[in-house]
């Protein structure tokens, strides 16, 4: 940005500023009351409609299968890419590494120019993240969901439905793992 690019930048802004409503306490006040009314709005729907919670943690039942939030599913999807000691990579460095990215983005991409497509690099960025988190989430689902369908069809004694439903299972699930296929499985039938 050059001195006259500058200079007509502070003229429409101290124009804009001089026909303008002023922040305190105008504007602020607005805020003040918009942000009251969601806080209102939030203590009623947790009040009247609350949360869907499972049932209680059992230390004892050894056939109980976690499973995440929507939120943390491209995460438990990465988890499958990073085995034993590698873990460490998938679910800390990686992460970790996008979360620096993004606090030091505002200092590596200085331009002036804030459409996303007069900065190519950084909107490719952005882009290839959120297609890699929607990836790994669309993987996980799958993978989250087969245990309630098994669930679901044993309640309706379709037991070859159960059986397909339990082999598809048992693909998702690395070759480490055969007892908790069986666990999770036989726990979502009962």
């Amino acid at each position: 940005m050059n001195d006259q690019e500058k200079r007509d930048y502070l003229e429409r802004y101290q124009a804009q500023k001089a026909k303008g409503r002023p922040f305190f306490p105008d504007i602020l006040f607005k805020d003040a009351v918009v942000s009251l009314l969601v806080l209102l709005v939030l203590v009623a729907l947790s009040h009247f409609v609350g949360a869907p919670l499972e049932a209680r943690a059992n230390p004892n039942d050894s056939a109980y299968t976690p499973r995440p939030e929507w939120y943390f599913l491209f995460l438990f999807q990465l988890l499958k890419y990073f085995p034993g000691r590698l873990e460490v990579v998938g679910v800390f460095l990686l992460p970790t590494a996008v979360i620096v990215l993004l606090f030091l983005l505002p200092f590596l991409d200085r331009s002036p120019r804030r459409h996303p497509l007069a900065r190519p690099v950084v909107s490719g960025a952005a882009v290839l993240m959120v297609v890699g988190i929607l990836g790994l989430s669309a993987l996980s689902v799958p993978f989250q969901f087969i245990p309630l369908l098994v669930a679901a069809a044993s309640k309706s004694g379709e037991s070859r439905r159960i059986e397909q439903l339990a082999k598809r299972w048992q693909t998702f699930v690395e070759a480490e793992e055969p007892e908790a296929v069986k666990l999770s499985v036989d726990a979502a039938v009962r």
